[in-house]
């Protein structure tokens, strides 16, 4: 198994949108946010379907169509059952429908079980016809299940997602070797078929020993994969992910641990080799979603990533070298942010956390 090399970073260009008015900034560079839509109870992913749609979903199981002028919203029909959603993605087929691929989770009894499904959204009538569960975790879980769930969507040819996992304290059937934690890729049937075409692939494992990891960004050609994750106390975490290789967790982590015993021994038979973090941050920032950002960071640093946080508001963090370094994000959010994407017309898209979530649109972002 090879090593992660911290030199293959992303490199996206974000060409913000033009705006009618701007605000002036201390660097003299344009930057506006505009409010989208209010009141999504909960929202957690977001992904932009094209002429002025996007898809919302929601912690407690539902999913929306925004429209982006409007800000009007309308809940779609025939989701599978579920205790909630998380990440969303895909792709507009028509004026009329979307392939879309969502990760959620169902409670059972007192237990959870994680799943990824891939349905066909018809917009006008905002239901899914279609739905097909493409990975289901073989586990269930006691406890966390509104962790992992971050799906991405590349090229039309390739989703990867992050799986649910335990988190402290462990119960006594636990199996950090069962898929939990993890990274998986799987290569797609052409999307936009009459009808969903069942995957004669079955999803790869790429990546394991993560904690709480909800959120993936993919290099231009599609060869290197960044992801960040929830550290337990501290030790939040940004993961350069290349190679089968464990990121430690539970049996390491750049933090503290919450239960008095601290990490699980490590199995003595285990020969795999552990990456090590990116990039670690200092303090808590709870990251929620990360995005590729380019030419437009107003920085003389290179290959910079723009993090959706809880704790933080927008945080930036660029390669200066061979190692990373923390950058200001130059905007005015406050409170919990749940999410970020980029928009087909080069916006971020970005979701407030909370029963009163809003969505933001944002042009001319920048970072120092």
């Amino acid at each position: 198994m090879r090593k992660v090399q911290r030199s293959t970073l992303l490199w996206v260009v974000l060409t913000c949108c033009a705006v009618p008015a701007s605000l002036a900034t201390a660097s003299g560079y344009a930057y506006e946010k505009r409010l989208v839509a209010s009141d999504l109870i909960y929202p957690w992913g977001v992904t932009d379907l094209g002429e002025s749609t996007v898809l919302v979903s929601t912690k407690g199981g539902k999913l929306l169509i925004v429209d982006r002028e409007s800000g009007s919203k309308r809940f779609v029909y025939g989701m599978p059952k579920s205790y909630g959603l998380m990440g969303v993605t895909g792709r507009r087929c028509s004026a009329s429908h979307a392939h879309i691929f969502f990760a959620f989770v169902d409670k059972i009894g007192n237990r959870f079980v994680f799943s990824v499904s891939q349905a066909i959204v018809d917009l006008d009538e905002a239901t899914l016809p279609e739905v097909q569960t493409i990975f289901e975790l073989e586990e269930t879980f006691l406890s966390a299940p509104f962790s992992g769930g971050g799906v991405l969507l590349v090229d039309d040819r390739i989703l990867y997602f992050t799986t649910a996992n335990h988190q402290e304290p462990y119960p006594s059937d636990f199996n950090p070797e069962n898929g939990s934690g993890s990274v998986f890729s799987i290569e797609l049937e052409p999307l936009c078929s009459t009808k969903l075409v069942p995957l004669r692939n079955t999803p790869k494992l790429i990546s394991y020993g993560h904690r709480n990891s909800q959120a993936l960004a993919v290099s231009v050609d599609s060869r290197s994969l960044v992801s960040v994750e929830h550290g337990p106390i501290g030790g939040d975490e940004l993961n350069l992910l290349g190679g089968l290789l464990d990121h430690g967790w539970p049996y390491e982590t750049a933090g503290e641990f919450h239960s008095p015993e601290g990490a699980l021994d490590r199995p003595t038979a285990s020969t795999a080799e552990v990456a090590k973090p990116a990039f670690v941050w200092d303090r808590t920032i709870a990251p929620t979603g990360i995005i590729p950002f380019g030419e437009n960071t107003r920085t003389e640093h290179g290959n910079c990533f723009v993090l959706s946080t809880l704790k933080s508001g927008l945080v930036g963090v660029c390669q200066a070298g061979p190692q990373f370094v923390e950058m200001e994000v130059l905007e005015s959010f406050t409170g919990r942010l749940r999410n970020i994407s980029v928009g087909l017309d080069g916006s971020i898209l970005v979701l407030t956390d909370g029963y009163e979530g809003k969505l933001f649109e944002l042009t001319g972002l920048g970072l120092r």
